[in-house]
């Protein structure tokens, strides 16, 4: 990653703008793969029908989004139709915003609407999205994202060290369960072509 550095918030919801070492098909694919998604983000994603089902190792949560717009190497936009621990992501977007700006860089912004400074998540989801962020990058420029993990190296260990909590800040019931993912015969891009699925 070449930078990373908060947006102005004129909408006050969480924004950033990432510049990257890598064509912005690179980028798009890793946010609109499944393989792309698990590569950085939780190994358990599912999609079907237009959303994406993100489950997170360790903990008995889940966020379903729908996916609203791909539009090709441009422009991506989800709605959180539910964040079960996180009942103020309900009917947020997110918006990723690609712009190619050399020969193999680009730059994303990206902007959660509605994740705002006076929400009381909102601290410990910037911790947990500037994890994904640098993840995405790792991912993208070198291979080798850091996706959640309840233990080891990800988000997860990066918010235990504050306190213990989930992904996004939720605080943790104390379960300790893998999720059961079970395998799927869904499209495996968000953006319509179709590939088999990897758990």
């Amino acid at each position: 990653m070449t930078a990373r550095q908060r947006t102005p918030q004129k909408s006050r919801s969480f924004s950033r703008r990432i510049r990257f070492k890598a064509p912005r098909e690179r980028v798009f694919d890793a946010i609109t793969t499944l393989d792309g998604l698990r590569g950085w983000c939780t190994p358990f994603v599912r999609g079907s029908g237009g959303t994406l089902r993100f489950e997170f190792e360790g903990l008995s949560q889940h966020i379903i989004m729908r996916v609203d717009e791909a539009r090709p190497d441009s422009l991506v936009k989800w709605t959180c139709l539910t964040h079960s621990a996180l009942a103020e992501w309900n009917n947020t977007s997110v918006v990723w915003d690609l712009r190619q700006t050399g020969r193999d860089q680009c730059e994303l912004r990206l902007e959660h609407v509605g994740l705002n400074p006076g929400l009381e998540c909102y601290d410990h989801c910037e911790v947990g999205w500037d994890h994904y962020l640098s993840s995405i990058t790792g991912y993208v420029e070198r291979g080798r994202g850091t996706p959640y993990r309840s233990s080891g190296k990800g988000v997860g260990e990066a918010l235990k060290r504050r306190r213990p909590e989930n992904s996004f800040g939720q605080r943790r019931n104390g379960a300790r369960s893998l999720v059961n993912v079970e395998q799927e015969q869904t499209p495996h891009t968000i953006a319509g072509e179709s590939e088999p699925a990897h758990p």
